[in-house]
């Protein structure tokens, strides 16, 4: 009767490398121990575990020793096992007294250690043949073991291909850690694909992308600095300009600057007249604005019209500044008592 039991393997601590624990959970085992035996085969090939290394036919094998605990045996394996397992592997086990009492299941190689001493490997121990076993029983067959898919093994410490990849294709155990040289290579190819992708990231920023508006702005400083160099301290510089100095975000600068500087109201609010000449430029309509905002915060009437002007839905639209009628009247009301009588007509025209 063949009963499913279930199988883990472990390194057998107490004894050192190339000894195991293979622990089995076997369902109603009340057998001799010493009568135990157990069959160990690669499902991707086909091949048991015999006393030379993996073999065809269906070798027995007998372990060291067996402890039972209940339903649960240890069985101690030596490197004659162990350095013929594979990590990561999964083997199909089967564990019998006689045809009448088999246990078996799938052994998973989760942990192992190998000896790595070929002159540790014990031999073998196996089983009676069977014609020196006729005086105590009859023959037993062996017991068919359910073959399921694994994951193949790759090679033995012998060198014996443990699964169908061929000789060729495998790596051999005692170079792998000489194989340092792709790692180097990977890391030197990395770092020259990111010093690439570095130079031409900073080729199409400088080279390929417009000058923003940051660029330009810079640049109007310069002419504010010429104008006032051969003026007495203390002179305010006229506020007199080329169109082109006052286009788009060089207009923008020049406002600012002139804020920065902390002109003289009447020089301010002259060059905020000049911003809005360009009614298309978005830029110096804006920086208008800011002239006149700085100049409204102070009390300014003339200012704060021009302000009512920039948040009046009556009037066009300045720069890049929303409408909004409340601010646009509250402006206009301080102004009319600063006594700008043109308030009034806009006002009016609000409602």
């Amino acid at each position: 009767m063949t009963f499913r039991c279930s199988l883990r393997f472990e390194p057998d601590k107490t004894k050192g490398p190339g000894y195991g624990l293979i622990v089995a959970g076997c369902p109603g085992f009340a057998e001799d121990p010493d009568a135990l035996r157990c069959l160990i085969k690669n499902p991707s090939d086909g091949l048991s575990l015999g006393p030379n290394g993996w073999q065809p036919g269906d070798e027995r094998l007998r372990p060291d020793a067996v402890e039972v605990s209940g339903e649960t045996l240890t069985l101690s394996v030596g490197p004659a096992v162990v350095d013929n397992l594979e990590l990561q592997a999964i083997y199909q086990m089967a564990l019998f007294t006689d045809v009448e009492h088999v246990w078996q299941g799938g052994l998973s190689i989760n942990r192992i250690v190998y000896s790595r001493d070929p002159s540790l490997l014990p031999n073998l121990e196996l089983a009676p043949p069977k014609q020196e076993a006729k005086s105590a029983r009859e023959p037993m067959p062996l017991p068919e073991i359910d073959t399921e898919p694994a994951a193949p093994s790759s090679l033995s410490l012998d060198g014996t291909p443990a699964s169908a990849v061929p000789q060729s294709e495998l790596l051999d155990l005692a170079e792998r850690p000489k194989s340092y040289k792709s790692l180097i290579l990977n890391i030197i190819f990395a770092i020259l694909t990111v010093a690439l992708l570095a130079g031409a990231g900073y080729f199409f920023y400088t080279k390929v992308l417009p000058k923003t508006d940051t660029t330009l702005e810079e640049k109007p400083v310069e002419v504010l600095k010429h104008e006032a160099a051969d003026l007495p301290p203390g002179t305010e510089a006229p506020v007199k300009y080329a169109p082109d100095d006052l286009k788009g975000p060089k207009g923008l600068q020049v406002a600012r600057d002139a804020l920065k500087r902390k002109v003289e109201p009447e020089t301010a609010l002259a060059l905020a007249q000049q911003l809005l000449a360009a009614p298309d430029d978005a830029k110096a309509q804006d920086g208008a604005f800011l002239i006149v905002d700085d100049l409204a915060k102070k009390g300014n009437a003339q200012a704060l019209l021009l302000l009512g002007d920039f948040y009046s839905p009556a009037q066009p639209q300045r720069g890049t500044i929303r409408k909004d009628a409340d601010l646009a009247r509250d402006c206009y009301k301080k102004a009319l008592a600063g006594g700008v009588g043109d308030a009034q007509q806009r006002m009016d025209a609000l409602k």
